[in-house]
């Protein structure tokens, strides 16, 4: 085979290769997102488990301290009074305390749990968008500016959606 021929065969082939082993590395990535957000799923799940019964203690309170609330024929005076005797002030304490562990964010998904992944994640994702140049179709400009951000967050250029460093 002729060197020019051979060449050109030579680079046809490294361009495909390169094709192939950038698909790779995509579905490795996004294959490694996905495991860590169904681990976030997953620990989602078993933090309502962990906090069934400690909830429904809570909640049967909170229906005993409504009824003490709503009930017209209990002075305002005597309210306090009466909870206490149904619940012990140092359990009524305690178990407000336990509730920071219990309330969930609005829309309730596994979002917290996910981003419990970002000191691992942050090691290799500004890198990983370095190295690869995206681009889309005409539809696709939301998605490439949101790639854009990640690298400048990553690059340490701004702190967040139009907010530069102070």
């Amino acid at each position: 085979m002729k060197s020019h021929r051979r060449y050109t065969t030579l680079l046809a082939f490294l361009h495909q290769a390169l094709a192939v082993v950038t698909d790779e590395v995509l579905d490795m990535f996004e294959n490694g997102l996905a495991e860590r957000y169904a681990r976030a799923e997953r620990d989602f799940v078993e933090h309502w488990k962990s906090v069934r019964e400690s909830t429904n203690e809570k909640l049967g309170w909170f229906q005993d301290m409504g009824g003490v609330l709503l009930n017209t024929e209990v002075s305002d005076e005597r309210v306090r009074a009466i909870v206490f005797g149904h619940i012990p002030r140092k359990k009524l304490a305690q178990a407000l305390e336990e509730t920071q562990d219990i309330v969930r964010p609005r829309g309730d998904a596994p979002y917290d749990f996910f981003a419990r992944s970002y000191s691992h994640l942050r090691r290799f994702i500004p890198r990983f968008l370095k190295l690869l140049d995206f681009d889309g179709v005409s539809g696709q400009t939301s998605l490439l500016a949101a790639l854009a951000l990640l690298r400048e967050l990553g690059a340490g250029e701004t702190d967040g959606p139009g907010r530069g460093h102070s």
